[in-house]
C-alpha cells in the first residue's frame, strides 16, 4: 500500500498552485482534469509510487486528491469506499491498515512523510484542531462536476520531532539500503504512542 494523491487537484486557494497567477484560479476550477483513478498519475509521490499504482493488479482508491493504491490479497478492501471528507480518518485507508494490525516502511524519508501520522490526529482531541472546506474536479454520472466537501486540516510540522521522541523512546532500529535510511514499524504502536503524544503537545 503507498500512496498515490493527486493533490493539485484541490482548489488553488490552498497554495498547491502557486506557480499560477490569482487571476488564472476561476480557470483552474473549471478545467483541471477530472480524476480518474486509472490514469491520473500520482503527483509528487516519486518514480516508485506511480509505478506501483499503474502496476497490474493493483488497485487505487476513488479519492480525487488523497487516494492511496495497494497491491495483494487486502487491496480491494483497503482501497474501496474512500470517502471524500474522510482521508485519514475511521475506514479510511491508512485506518483499515491499522485494523489489518500492519506496519509502515519508511525508505529514504522520514517521518514528515508517514502518512499514518494523519490517523493519528484524527483520533486525538486538541483543541487546535481545524476543519476545511476543499475542492476537487470528480467525474458524476460522467460528468465533470467541481465538487466541494469538508475534512479535517492536516498538519505534519511536528512530525519529526514526534518521530524522534518515538524512536528514542521504543528504540527503534535504523537500517540502510544504498544511501537511503529505513525503517519499519508496527503501524498500531506508533498511531497509539502518537495519538497521546498530540493530545499533550497540541496545545
Amino acid at each position: 500500500m503507498m500512496p498515490s494523491q493527486t493533490w493539485k487537484n484541490l482548489d488553488p486557494s490552498t497554495g498547491v498552485h502557486w506557480e499560477e497567477p490569482v487571476e488564472w484560479w476561476p480557470m483552474i476550477r473549471e478545467h483541471w482534469p477530472a480524476y480518474d483513478k486509472e490514469v491520473t498519475p500520482s503527483m509528487s509521490m516519486g518514480v516508485v509510487a506511480e509505478m506501483f499504482r499503474s502496476w497490474p493488479g493493483a488497485k487505487r482508491s476513488d479519492h480525487p486528491a488523497r487516494s492511496i493504491a495497494a497491491f495483494g490479497k487486502h487491496a480491494e478492501y483497503l482501497t474501496k469506499n474512500h470517502e471524500l471528507s474522510n482521508i485519514f480518518g475511521k475506514d479510511s485507508p491508512v485506518d483499515k491498515l491499522y485494523q489489518l494490525d500492519g506496519h509502515v516502511l519508511l525508505i529514504g524519508v522520514g517521518y514528515d512523510k508517514n502518512t499514518s501520522l494523519h490517523l493519528a490526529e484524527t483520533r486525538a482531541e486538541f483543541p487546535t484542531k481545524k476543519f476545511v472546506d476543499e475542492s476537487s474536479a470528480i467525474m458524476i454520472d460522467g460528468k465533470r462536476q467541481w465538487v466541494t466537501y469538508t475534512t479535517q486540516a492536516v498538519d505534519d510540522e511536528d512530525f519529526i520531532t514526534l518521530g524522534n521522541e518515538y524512536e528514542k523512546e521504543n528504540n527503534i532500529s535504523h537500517h540502510t539500503i544504498g544511501n537511503a535510511d529505513v525503517r519499519l514499524l508496527k503501524q498500531r504502536p506508533l498511531v497509539d504512542w502518537a495519538v497521546a503524544w498530540m493530545e499533550k503537545h497540541r496545545i
